[in-house]
């Protein structure tokens, strides 16, 4: 049946790209970047859309490229992760190591390169909870690296499903069973013990629930599931079309409706997952009405292409910003200002370091010399930022001891002037 010359009927989107998926990435790092910069600390839920495309993508990916067998080419698997996630942040890490050292107050470098060594092995997220940080408010006191705790549960996302899409793919053929079918399963066992345990640990320690992978999970494997099995979902295009603005409703209402950073990721961050599960099950919706035909448009197609290095070099900006000047928080100028240098940055570190240095042909030519080469990248960067560490903590160490030997002098000096010696004992202040 049709209306006005559009077909109604149900019908399964079996495409393998989706333009309005990315357009979702564009709008969700603009709301993240704007709540970070006015938002006061509160989250937009951009991170979390973050969160869910990925799982949506990685683990039907993961599916496929296991074939009719379970094995996966783990050179080409993770030297792609190498090229796509880490060559991108190597040099945002250069910059904030570089711009730490006469910005940050000695004082604080030590822990500014023990997060830059934690981000270039991705577990930013478990030195924050480590270290006792708190997820704050963009602020001159606030880790310019803070960030990276969502890049980081990433990674270990992508690191740990490879080898179970593989375990589960083995026991199923062994099983004479579906893979598809048993990841499934294994999935949403996941997902409900990881939303449990997200409940839990929100109620006893939300700081450090904020940041851990255990508690974020579910907000991977929900979506994963769904992107196992949305090209069998089939729907009228009317019910896409309403499913895909309420999910962009909740995406962009959710920084406006919850406090996200002090409830996430426990129940209410369903607000921000549902919404985006709701936008990648209505898909193409065949109508003039659908939210995808805004997603398509011009503005958030190129902000989706620059979302990755957005997201890595907006934050930095902001604190640099902030220390630089002494302001607690940006006002409206610089704030805008702030803004635009970010979406400069964003788009060189997309031509730059996304489409061409992650694609120099001399260091990755092929699958295994592409991970040996990110390997000896990653070791390199481990060993400087070792290095940067040690000497901002001998540095710290000298500047306390320097600073001790002068209050000891100062003490000495006091004492004589008050006529005391070094054991406290009251002496002459002048020969007798």
């Amino acid at each position: 049946m049709t209306i006005h010359g559009v077909d109604k009927r149900a019908f399964r989107d079996t495409r393998k790209f989706r333009p309005e998926l990315h357009g979702v990435r564009g709008l969700a790092i603009f709301l993240v970047v704007a709540f970070h910069i006015i938002g006061n600390g509160t989250v937009s839920g951009g991170i979390d859309v973050f969160l869910a495309i990925t799982g949506f993508l990685a683990l039907p990916s993961l599916m496929r490229r296991t074939g009719d067998g379970w094995k996966l080419g783990l050179a080409a698997r993770f030297s792609g992760l190498i090229r796509r996630l880490l060559i991108p942040l190597l040099p945002l890490l250069l910059a904030v190591g570089i711009a730490g050292t006469y910005l940050i107050p000695l004082s604080e470098q030590p822990q500014l390169f023990t997060e830059l060594r934690a981000s270039i092995l991705f577990y930013e997220n478990w030195e924050l909870v480590n270290s006792q940080l708190t997820y704050e408010a963009a602020g001159p006191e606030t880790s310019p690296l803070q960030h990276l705790w969502s890049t980081s549960i990433q990674g270990q996302f992508h690191l740990v499903m490879t080898f179970l899409v593989m375990l589960v793919a083995f026991i199923a053929i062994k099983a004479r069973k579906s893979k598809k079918t048993s990841l499934i399963v294994v999935l949403t066992l996941i997902t409900i013990a990881s939303f449990a345990w997200a409940v839990v640990d929100t109620s006893i320690s939300q700081a450090s629930a904020y940041f851990s992978t255990a508690s974020r999970a579910w907000q991977l494997t929900l979506p994963g599931i769904l992107g196992l099995i949305v090209a069998d979902l089939k729907l009228s295009p009317t019910v896409r079309a309403i499913m895909s603005w309420m999910g962009v409703g909740l995406i962009v209402s959710c920084g406006f409706v919850l406090d996200g950073a002090r409830l996430f990721p426990g129940p209410a961050a369903l607000w921000p997952i549902l919404g985006i599960c709701l936008v990648l099950a209505a898909g193409e919706t065949k109508t003039r009405w659908g939210a995808d035909r805004l997603l398509v448009t011009w503005p958030f197609q190129k902000v989706g292409d620059i979302s990755y290095s957005l997201y890595l070099w907006h934050w930095p900006i902001l604190i640099f910003t902030l220390q630089a000047t002494g302001m607690e928080r940006v006002d409206f100028g610089t704030g805008t200002l702030v803004f635009i240098v970010s979406i400069i940055a964003g788009a060189i570190g997309k031509w730059a370091f996304e489409d061409r240095l992650a694609n120099w042909s001399f260091a990755f030519p092929y699958p295994r010399r592409a991970f040996a080469s990110g390997l000896a990248i990653t070791l390199v960067s481990v060993i400087a930022a070792s290095g940067a560490l040690t000497a901002s903590t001998t540095r710290l160490d000298s500047a306390i001891d320097g600073s001790v030997a002068k209050i000891v002098k100062l003490e000495h000096a006091w004492r004589r002037l008050d006529g005391r010696n070094d054991d406290g004992f009251q002496v002459a202040p002048f020969p007798g």
